[in-house]
């Protein structure tokens, strides 16, 4: 169902305009090929236009522009080259490109249904990734792998301080592993492992597949997380004046709430069928007051 809604949100967000065709722009470049290259991407940029709302691309600028940047070659069935020019060093080509338009309307479409999954039921989380090997150092090239696996799959929140999360990637390169999983930075709950054997490859940077694949499917195994419409909460108790075993009672009995976990006097784990932002919603009509909200947890 969530699925669902989220692909009927992005096909009204998605314009109706022109199909495929052939296209003419012009770029600019310090040479004739980095002319031509600027003029072919500015055709992609065209037809993005004929086939994304501005709202929809503004609000995805981020996330469309890294479309753009690694599959751009992709999308260009042909081109011809109309004229090339030069004026004082600088080169400018003007190109008639044929963009596949269908197959870049589906990537689009795939990718922001994506965004729409991770926003609608995980609120669009906060991740920070931390990779190190086993003596501990830090691996900024395996980070950055995982940063972008997670992208792909709609996760576009990633930053550097951990204390701000509201899940934590940690991955592990040894030898023979690499060791991946993701959890509530709150709650400690671990929402996907995956483990990868690093395995020798001909013609291939080994270890460079090997992280490229791990990470591939720890950011699979995270939307599928957010699929899901069953969200695992973490809320905190902070009024003294609320009895916890009252306040437990109460919470139990909410729609959507399917089990409720004591983990504390005052901290709870519960299973909702919803975003946080829906359960604190519920929780305010019940006549509490929200003190703190986040993709995880909720302080009352």
């Amino acid at each position: 169902m969530k699925k669902f809604l989220a692909a009927l949100l992005i096909s009204m967000l998605l314009s109706t305009g022109a199909q495929a065709g052939t296209v003419e722009t012009s770029g600019r470049g310090s040479d004739q090929q980095s002319a031509i290259r600027a003029a072919l991407r500015q055709a992609i940029e065209q037809e993005i236009g004929a086939v994304v709302d501005s709202q929809t691309r503004i609000k995805n600028h981020q996330l469309i522009e890294e479309e753009i940047r690694l599959k751009s070659a992709g999308f260009i069935e042909g081109y011809e080259i109309v004229s090339i020019n030069q004026t004082g060093g600088i080169f400018e080509a003007t190109v008639r490109t044929n963009v596949r338009s269908k197959e870049l309307r589906a990537e689009l479409m795939t990718l922001l249904e994506k965004k729409a999954i991770v926003e609608t039921a995980m609120e669009d989380p906060r991740i920070k990734i931390i990779a190190v090997d086993e003596r501990g150092i830090q691996l900024p090239d395996v980070e950055d792998e995982f940063m972008k696996a997670l992208k792909n799959q709609g996760f576009s929140r990633m930053i550097s301080d951990a204390d701000d999360a509201d899940y934590i990637a940690r991955v592990l390169v040894s030898d023979k592993t690499i060791s991946a999983r993701l959890m509530g930075a709150a709650s400690g709950e671990i929402i996907c492992v995956e483990t990868f054997e690093i395995q020798k490859r001909m013609f291939t940077d080994t270890r460079q597949w090997s992280i490229n694949n791990a990470a591939q499917r720890l950011a699979r195994a995270a939307l599928n997380h957010a699929a899901q419409l069953e969200q695992h909460i973490t809320v905190e108790l902070e009024t003294p004046s609320i009895d916890p075993t009252t306040f437990l009672n109460r919470l139990k009995a909410i729609e959507g709430v399917s089990g409720v976990f004591r983990r504390s006097l005052n901290e709870f784990d519960v299973n909702f069928d919803g975003a946080a932002s829906s359960l604190a919603a519920l929780l305010e009509r019940e006549g509490f007051s929200i003190r703190e909200l986040s993709a995880t947890v909720i302080k009352i």
